[in-house]
């Protein structure tokens, strides 16, 4: 753990301070190093809801304002999606690249003036019967019963 946590440091030092040209352009490797490294200290949580947990509670939230906080997960999780290999936003996000994905209402409902709607939610099979919808983001759930499935899954535009 200590030496991912070192890695991580060094690689935001090389960007951060200019002092290594290879650490530009390649930030896939940054971001799967700072997943892992909070993978190792927080098993089980998932980072985009620490990262809006952590965001809502700045000093600044308090002093100005939150609006723009779920504009800028929503932004970062369109360029995770973009620069992980599938793999691994399924590793760490339970997300399939594969899968359709769905605009989760309550992350929509957060932005202000966000140009795109950007997808974050998927189905996930429980059971033969059970099948949930669940937000990368947020982590909202909704578990529809299995004969209004189709109406339920209006609630997430495609």
């Amino acid at each position: 753990m200590l030496h991912q946590f070192e890695k991580v440091r060094e690689q935001r030092n090389a960007i951060m301070h200019g002092v290594n040209a290879l650490a530009e352009g390649r930030p896939g490797v940054i971001i799967k190093s700072k997943l892992l490294a909070y993978e190792g200290i927080l098993k089980g949580q998932k980072w985009f809801i620490e990262r809006n947990n952590y965001l809502f509670r700045t000093p600044e939230v308090a002093l100005w304002s939150d609006d723009f906080i779920m504009n800028g997960l929503l932004i970062d999780w369109k360029h995770t999606v973009q620069i992980l290999p599938r793999a691994e936003l399924i590793r760490f996000f339970k997300n399939d690249p594969d899968q359709p994905s769905y605009i989760c209402h309550h992350c929509r409902n957060m932005t202000v003036d966000l140009e795109d709607d950007i997808p974050t939610a998927q189905l996930k099979p429980e059971n033969e019967k059970h099948t949930k919808i669940v937000c990368a983001v947020c982590a909202l759930l909704f578990v529809p019963c299995c004969l209004c499935l189709a109406v339920c899954a209006l609630l997430f535009v495609p």
